[in-house]
């Protein structure tokens, strides 16, 4: 996992939240100093790059610095240690967006973002690529299993900014669509990664597998707000197989097609299929009831399911999800309390209203929170939800189960490129992966090991189901 220092805009205020925290993502998105490469590649990394570029099918056109840290240097680098402290007007940023996370029931009590994000960095991050220098930082001095692969997957991001410039992140159009590209730069990197991870042989990969257990085991998130750890994750658990689904479609290379067009909007990250028929959303108009807006823009159909997953069976989550065709928030605060608008529409009539019975059920017990459905300025059936912070001392339990519901989506992501690899058609790798995923439970998915005879036996069951 890493980092950016500054604001990268993912999925609405959720990625709002985490790009303000000195941002969960990979990329820092500002003009590079002139001439910032190497005359050489360090002899160290040579054979990792020689992978990379053997892998992904390009080639670098400069070496990259890459700087092996100690633990504490590492830490101080990436938490902003020796960075001045986070300004008043910071703080307040940061307690308006815990209460919009409160009011839409994810967090609860009084929480504090700016250390919880501190923490995340700290103990879940082993190396990152700063675009703003063009260097990689590792966390570590020895060259471990982990160590190369992880060195894998920065380089991979390097030579992604060389041929495609991640810096344009900056420009695309929307919200959405910025979510969308940091998932497909995050899952083309896993993927090369993982392609690493296979070709190491029996002992190797026995080595790789104890001393990443071991580091697992030593990270600790204990306190910080589940949902905050699952919008972090998320570009990782989705994006790998939504690249490896392009991948088995269309070839190896197509996913530097995909770096160069990414998806329009995270409902395309979530079903590829949508990429494909390049299925755009429609254009919802925020408003407001009363207040001045402080912010506004796109939601994202993963915010959505991450909110409704919290409270919701995880599967009626998903599918009320799967019917997403557009949305919009908006930020406000009414009598110094703040606020939030959201706006959401269906690709179908039935797909609304699945969507307001799921923002039906969602509501129950949650104060401060109003529902209605009408027509927007632009005349688009919507479903809005207002919601104010109900303050630290309400009433309102939070099960924390965002990292649990998000296996959900990236599993039948993950089935699905399985099945293409195997030779099914689209559509029987769509039905098997949507058969499969309709049947595990929380259990499932919150399991530490998976029980393999029932992932085995729901697998023939789906697969009878499809053929």
């Amino acid at each position: 996992m890493e980092r950016s220092k500054n604001r990268v805009i993912g999925t609405a205020v959720l990625a709002a939240v985490v790009a303000f925290l000195v941002g969960l993502g990979i990329l820092v998105l500002v003009v590079p100093a002139p001439d910032p490469y190497p005359d050489q590649w360090d002899p160290r990394v040579e054979e990792y790059v020689a992978f990379v570029e053997r892998t992904t099918g390009e080639r670098f056109e400069h070496p990259v610095d890459v700087e092996f840290l100690t633990e504490e240097a590492f830490v101080a680098d990436i938490t902003g240690a020796e960075e001045p402290e986070p300004s008043a007007e910071d703080r307040a940023d940061a307690d308006r967006y815990e209460g919009i996370l409160r009011a839409l029931g994810v967090v609860e009590g009084d929480v504090d973002l700016l250390a919880d994000s501190e923490t995340v960095l700290g103990e879940s991050t082993a190396a990152y690529y700063d675009a703003e220098d063009r260097r990689i930082r590792v966390r570590g001095t020895e060259l471990t299993q982990p160590v190369e692969v992880t060195l894998v997957h920065e380089l991979t991001h390097a030579l992604q900014d060389q041929v495609v410039d991640l810096g344009r992140l900056d420009d695309l159009e929307s919200d959405e669509e910025a979510s969308a590209f940091r998932a497909v730069v995050e899952g083309h990197a896993s993927v090369v990664e993982q392609a690493w991870i296979e070709q190491l042989d029996d002992d190797e990969r026995a080595a790789y597998d104890e001393e990443l257990a071991a580091q697992v085991e030593e990270v600790d998130t204990e306190g910080v707000p589940d949902v905050l750890v699952a919008q972090f994750s998320a570009p990782y658990l989705l994006g790998a197989p939504f690249v490896g689904i392009i991948e088995e479609r269309d070839g190896p290379d197509a996913a530097w097609d995909v770096l160069r067009d990414p998806p329009a909007n995270e409902d395309q990250l979530l079903d590829p299929g949508r990429y494909e028929e390049a299925d755009a959303a429609e254009e919802v108009d925020p408003s407001p009831p009363d207040g001045e807006v402080l912010e506004e823009g796109g939601w994202g159909a993963l915010a959505w399911y991450l909110v409704l997953a919290e409270r919701i069976d995880v599967h009626d989550a998903l599918a009320a999800v799967d019917g997403w065709g557009g949305d919009s928030y908006a930020l406000y605060e009414r009598d110094g309390v703040p606020c939030v608008q959201l706006a959401v529409t269906g690709d179908t009539a039935t797909a609304t209203d699945r969507l307001q019975d799921a923002l039906t059920s969602w509501s129950e017990g949650l104060p401060g929170v109003a529902l209605e459905r009408a027509r927007d300025a632009n005349g688009v059936d919507v479903v809005t939800v207002d919601a104010c912070d109900p303050g630290p001392d309400a009433s309102v339990e939070v099960e924390g189960r965002a990292q649990e519901a998000l296996q959900l989506p990236s599993a039948r992501l993950y089935v699905w490129m399985g099945a293409l690899t195997a030779g099914l058609s689209d559509a029987e790798a769509r039905c098997l992966a949507e058969a499969f995923t309709a049947e595990l439970t929380m259990e499932d998915l919150a399991a530490e090991e998976p029980d393999v005879d029932r992932v085995q036996q729901l697998y023939a069951e789906a697969d009878a189901s499809c053929r």
